[in-house]
């Protein structure tokens, strides 16, 4: 099964899970602005790297749609804060107004703060994985999403604007603000599975390389594709002096910098094909591409 296959087969039931959390009600609910933006597309790449996972070593996908559901509601949450005045300052996501443009700056902030609690509720009241399960998960997310995590990312993101970084600083940079979450979605599930020690050290190093591959992909599409391609404004970054690969590279380096971390996802996936079926993972691949 390829993975457009694979997301046919259960992307619909997932989007329905992803959104009973959250009935629609009346005005006073902060649920229509957190339904605005579950709804507002997204390759939903961390959801189903987690699905597709534990497929590959031969679970059901559909006993981790708890951990599936809690970091897109992490994610969503990240992208709804991101956007605001405060933080990037963008109007526009996915190709539509931002969530505290179609709401107002306070309702997205709250929508935000649902959207991280939500996450640690519906992996603590997963009564089908066991209790040290569910700590050890809770235990993971909280540190991928944290002061130790995202967050820290973030911050150093906007310390870092005005500022000429390293590039050991900037992939310290990238290695929390987008790294954490990805890498926890591509080693979390293994605790669904049976796996070898030596399969966990496979998959942390190909969680990193492809991170950082994400990222340097993202920071291209910053350079190379057009505003509706990217469905946001297209030159932010440049706009407010962060740190990129293009920037501190130039375009061409930056280019063979995501060629580079591409193969070691591949070569990772080659010798991991003994322990299990590698066709969904390396599909994700096609995501790199600019």
């Amino acid at each position: 099964m390829n993975l457009q296959d694979f997301r046919r087969s259960y992307a619909a039931a997932f989007e329905e899970a992803l959104l009973e959390e959250f009935p629609e009600q009346d005005a006073t609910s902060i649920h229509p602005s957190i339904r605005y933006s579950l709804t507002n597309g997204g390759k939903r790449l961390r959801p189903f790297f987690i699905l597709a996972l534990v497929q590959a070593f031969g679970g059901d996908p559909k006993s981790a749609f708890s951990l599936a559901k809690a970091i897109e509601y992490i994610h969503c949450y990240s992208l709804i804060h991101d956007d605001l005045p405060a933080m990037d300052d963008d109007d526009y996501r996915r190709g539509k107004p931002s969530n505290h443009k179609a709401f107002d700056e306070a309702t997205a902030i709250l929508a935000g703060d649902a959207l991280q609690a939500k996450a640690f509720e519906v992996i603590s009241q997963d009564t089908d994985l066991a209790a040290e399960s569910r700590v050890s998960l809770l235990a993971q997310l909280a540190k991928a999403a944290g002061d130790q995590g995202m967050v820290a990312g973030q911050m150093k993101d906007i310390i870092y604007e005005g500022q000429k970084v390293s590039l050991a600083q900037l992939k310290a940079l990238y290695d929390q603000k987008t790294g954490a979450l990805i890498r926890f979605s591509l080693q979390a599930p293994l605790g669904l599975v049976q796996v070898s020690d030596q399969t966990k050290l496979e998959m942390a190093s190909f969680a990193q390389a492809y991170a950082l591959a994400f990222q340097i992909q993202n920071d291209l599409q910053e350079v190379l594709w057009t505003d509706e391609e990217r469905g946001k404004h297209t030159h932010s970054d440049q706009e407010l002096e962060k740190n990129t690969y293009p920037a501190l590279l130039g375009l061409e380096a930056a280019q063979e910098a995501l060629r580079g971390e591409i193969k070691r996802c591949e070569e990772i996936l080659s010798r991991l094909e003994e322990v299990m079926d590698t066709t969904l993972i390396r599909d994700f691949l096609d995501y790199l591409k600019v």
